[in-house]
């Protein structure tokens, strides 16, 4: 294993994201097209997205998708710390 958790989705880049489009959960939960309490169980950790709606907040938030794994050495992931 090479230290690096690029598997592991980090719902503190999503809410972070999300503070800077200056967004609210319920926009883009309705953006993507899943319930209010799902998105927030994204952001909050407590589950992970499938890659389609990891897609679609790319999309919706203006970010690569990989971000959102920490994939583009911006900051240590909230589960590698």
């Amino acid at each position: 294993m090479s230290g690096r958790q690029t598997d592991i989705f980090n719902g503190a880049r999503l809410a972070r994201a999300r503070r800077e489009a200056f967004r609210t959960q319920s926009e883009l939960a309705h953006d993507v097209g899943v319930t209010l309490r799902q998105y927030q169980r994204w952001e909050g950790g407590q589950s992970d997205p499938q890659f389609r709606f990891v897609r679609a907040l790319g999309r919706a938030l203006g970010r690569d998708p990989g971000w959102f794994y920490g994939l583009d050495g911006d900051e240590p992931t909230e589960a590698a710390a």
